[in-house]
């Protein structure tokens, strides 16, 4: 009868060590898998710009509308897209009322309807 206990006691011992092997493999796993979700979602924000127009004259200034970061000018749209197409040739670019342009959209201003049905693959950010 004491062999029969000293088993169990061994078997759960050991069911234990393995459950927790198995616990440790799969949230190693998780956590992969969710840095490798915030590096995509990284390069996603990085890649999409909410454009702030500013004009004076017959120029056009165009910055990221949360980081200011300054993206390109010109006088037409085909001089801003030829600029950005040369700095951001991945990158997409929203403005508000007049829709949006990007590498997918051959460079030209899509109005807000058709740039929603734009479908993007992890591809189109590299």
């Amino acid at each position: 009868m004491d062999i029969d206990v000293g088993l169990l006691i061994l078997f759960c011992v050991l069911a234990w060590i393995a459950s927790q092997i198995i616990l440790g493999i799969m949230d190693a796993y998780h956590a992969i898998k969710v840095a490798d979700r915030m590096e995509f979602l990284k390069k996603l924000n990085d890649s999409i710009h909410q454009v702030k127009v500013e004009k004076h004259g017959d120029m056009e200034y165009w910055f990221d509308q949360h980081s200011d970061e300054f993206l390109g000018q010109g006088k037409t749209l085909e001089e801003i897209a030829k600029v950005l197409k040369s700095r951001f040739p991945t990158h997409l670019f929203l403005l508000d009322s007049r829709g949006g342009i990007a590498e997918q959209t051959n460079w030209k201003l899509m109005n807000p309807e058709e740039f929603k049905k734009l479908t993007l693959s992890s591809k189109d950010l590299v």
